[in-house]
């Protein structure tokens, strides 16, 4: 019988193929294993940790404003809002306003003027969205507030500088309603036109900063978008 060929090497038997295969198929389960472990315990952590930041969050509004926010991680919703009040008043101003008001009938002119102080409070409806959002994966607060807009305007220390008949045209309670209607569009169109809401924005924002910075760390990143408008 002719010998082997010298340059022929012997093929290892088929069982030591089936245990390096199986060894090497184990190895790479331990590896997958291991790596799905770690994934699991980092998004069990940063999901942990972030909860607890969502609650201390919570709380700092509580405390400050007697209010809830919504607060969510990523798309879950972990801290329900409770808004027991309607309106978060951020900024406050007073005017004088003067309005002069008169009709004139057959040659006849009546006429009235009204003065008074009016207090303006801007700040957020609380009836529309009030969102805080936590991104585990960069570790940012992203706030959603709503536009901020004049809640209420009040009137006090009112006057009547003057208060004058026509000789047949005389002055009569609807035409003094009508002057102060009047003065309180003229006041609220001056408020309007003021820095007050684009003043009440830029205090909430600071308030809310300051808030969250208390709640989490100082460098956190906080990132301020529009609310969702309600369907």
């Amino acid at each position: 019988m002719p010998d082997a060929h010298p340059l022929e090497a012997p093929r290892p038997p088929r069982k030591v193929w089936r245990t390096t295969l199986a060894i090497i198929s184990a190895a790479l389960a331990l590896v997958v294993l291991i790596a799905a472990a770690t994934t699991w315990w980092m998004t069990y952590r940063v999901t942990t940790e972030a909860r607890s930041v969502a609650r201390a969050i919570a709380e700092e509004f509580r405390q400050a404003f007697q209010l809830t926010p919504e607060v969510r991680i990523n798309s879950l919703v972990v801290v329900a809002a409770n808004t027991p009040v309607a309106e978060l008043v951020t900024m406050q101003k007073q005017a004088r306003v003067r309005h002069a008001w008169s009709q004139t009938w057959m040659h006849s002119t009546k006429a009235i003027e009204v003065e008074a102080t009016f207090t303006a409070r801007a700040g957020f409806d609380l009836h529309e969205p009030f969102r805080i959002t936590i991104d585990p994966a960069t570790g940012s607060v992203i706030t959603q507030l709503p536009p901020a807009r004049i809640l209420s305007l009040g009137m006090t220390d009112v006057s009547i500088p003057r208060d004058e008949d026509g000789y047949w045209n005389k002055l009569t309670q609807q035409d003094r309603e009508q002057a102060f209607r009047e003065l309180e569009e003229a006041a609220r169109k001056q408020f309007a036109e003021s820095d007050l809401v684009a003043d009440a924005t830029r205090e909430g924002e600071i308030r809310i900063r300051d808030l969250i910075h208390k709640a989490t760390e100082s460098g956190t990143p906080i990132v301020t978008t529009p609310a969702p408008t309600p369907r």
